[in-house]
């Protein structure tokens, strides 16, 4: 039979006991209730975990398969993105492009 804890000593109680044998707690018709509608609840949660659990593989495999579809334009976008914060990284690091009076000459274009 299912149990709940007691409020006040956490002793386990049956869901239908009006008070606690250990610290003689009456317990309300509402906290009856409470506690019977709590282990329908955890029941269908418990219930339920197969599902999420399948959803949530059957999402992780579709984002997965998703990916790799489109690899090779995921890896050319990089690949560019790199290049181009390259050329920047070469264009602000550049001694020659300092000018003897502090300011800087304006870096060269992006190449496409």
């Amino acid at each position: 039979m299912a149990t709940i804890p007691c409020p006040g000593c956490r002793t386990e109680l049956n869901l239908s006991d009006t008070s606690c044998p250990i610290c003689l707690r009456p317990r309300t018709k509402y906290e009856i209730a409470r506690g019977f509608t709590a282990v329908r609840e955890a029941k269908t949660r418990r219930r339920r975990l197969p599902l999420v659990v399948a959803a949530v593989l059957l999402a992780a495999g579709g984002a997965g398969t998703l990916m790799y579809r489109s690899r090779g334009r995921i890896l050319s976008l990089a690949a560019a993105a790199q290049a181009r914060f390259s050329r920047w990284m070469d264009a602000i690091t550049n001694p020659a492009s300092l000018s003897p009076g502090g300011a800087r000459r304006p870096a060269p274009p992006d190449r496409p």
